[in-house]
């Protein structure tokens, strides 16, 4: 199987992630969405497909360090900066709209390099509030691309890793850090780590690597952080969780069983969009719920159906006509 090839279980993973995290943002409808913690498991379930997919699709031939970054850059910055852009301006014209974003310029160059800062002196988030993942994304496209100057991928990913474990380890056994410093050390950075062990271990993962030792890796790694953490564990738990059901996914890929529903596929394909769209969609659906007097008793249940439907439909029909043509752009620019 090329590293060309979509791998399916992946794509599926991709759409359960993105509806998850959708899924946690209808917290104002129904209290009950925030106990079941789906948000945090899928960001953790995007940094594991992450890590491995930057180690599958690099394992046949390794580009030169700045192709690789270049091509992330047009794959992943286009259209968050269009709907980076669109908060702007909406919070330009209609300020009462947004509810956590300003229109100040020093804060939209920071969405738009990527630079992490601290939102009305709570949150570290950018304007576009979900973009918070994208800047763990870009770090780790930086580490990776600096990895390729050298020629084994072992090696590259051996150097990734260990960057990436001292980093999430002197977050926890250093003293209080600065906000930006605590934002990267933070040990959700360990779910790229644990990712491209697995983008090592998938051509064996099916025939003669059995899945429990991967399972037994990710576990006893979490626990053993977790065991230094204390308040942290749940963080390692989570991190481990995700791990599990990605090796599983891959494991099943090798072995020919395949989640390939249409309608799931299709999902995958647009989870990019569909992640960072899908809090309009949201925000609309509840200001028309609330008029409507929707969010009272039962008929919550019928609210919470039509958020999720435009949430979908916002997702696919921004990945139809303005993700897919930016890919396109993309790829005639880079030749």
């Amino acid at each position: 199987m090329g590293a060309g090839t979509v791998l399916k279980n992946v794509q599926a993973l991709r759409a359960i992630a993105a509806l998850a995290v959708a899924l946690s943002h209808l917290v104002s409808y129904s209290p009950a969405i925030a106990v079941l913690g789906f948000g945090t498991i899928g960001v953790e379930l995007f940094f594991v497909i992450s890590g491995f997919i930057m180690v599958y699709i690099t394992n046949d031939a390794a580009p030169r360090p700045l192709a690789f970054f270049r091509h992330r850059v047009v794959r992943v910055v286009p259209l968050y900066w269009l709907l980076t852009l669109a908060v702007f301006a909406l919070a330009a014209i209609a300020p009462q709209l947004p509810k956590s974003s300003h229109a100040e310029p020093l804060d939209l160059v920071r969405s738009l390099l990527f630079i992490p800062y601290v939102k009305h002196g709570s949150t570290l988030q950018p304007l576009l509030f979900q973009g918070w993942t994208l800047n763990f994304e870009m770090v780790f496209y930086l580490l990776f691309a600096g990895s390729l100057v050298l020629r084994r991928q072992v090696h590259r990913v051996l150097m990734v890793s260990v960057i990436i474990a001292l980093a999430a380890l002197a977050g926890q056994i250093a003293g209080p850090l600065p906000p930006v410093v605590g934002f990267y050390t933070s040990p959700l950075i360990l779910c790229f780590a644990l990712g491209m062990g697995l983008g090592l271990a998938y051509p064996r993962i099916g025939s003669g690597l059995p899945v429990i030792s991967l399972l037994s890796f990710g576990v006893l790694q979490c626990a053993a952080m977790a065991g230094l953490l204390g308040p942290e564990a749940a963080s390692f738990v989570r991190i481990s969780f995700a791990f599990a059901v990605v090796a599983v996914a891959l494991a099943l890929e090798q072995r020919g069983k395949v989640w390939d529903w249409p309608p799931i596929q299709l999902l995958g394909a647009a989870s990019y969009s569909l992640y960072l769209a899908h809090p309009f969609a949201a925000i609309g659906i509840e200001k028309l719920a609330r008029t409507f007097g929707l969010l009272d008793g039962p008929l919550v249940l019928a609210a919470l159906a039509a958020a999720i439907a435009a949430m979908i439909a916002a997702g696919l029909a921004l990945y139809r006509l303005v993700e897919l043509p930016l890919q396109r752009a993309g790829r005639r620019l880079l030749g």
